[in-house]
């Protein structure tokens, strides 16, 4: 599901380095490599933290149809 996610966030226009960043913006601590992990399928798992961030994320972009 993560790595789905992270998929429509790059589709929508984002870089792992601006999911990154409006992660950091919400106060989520993560890095770029992570979300290339997450991408690529390396990490199955990800924290509450990070897991409900890019969830919320992904409600704004993705509702909109753009990069917010």
């Amino acid at each position: 599901m993560m790595r789905k996610l992270i998929e429509n966030l790059i589709n929508s226009g984002l870089t792992e380095n601006e999911i990154v960043s409006r992660l950091k913006d919400i106060g989520v601590q993560t890095t770029q490599p992570t979300i290339n992990r997450i991408k690529t399928g390396s990490i199955a798992k990800v924290s509450y933290d990070v897991g409900t961030a890019i969830v919320a994320l992904h409600a704004k972009v993705c509702r909109k149809g753009k990069a917010a």
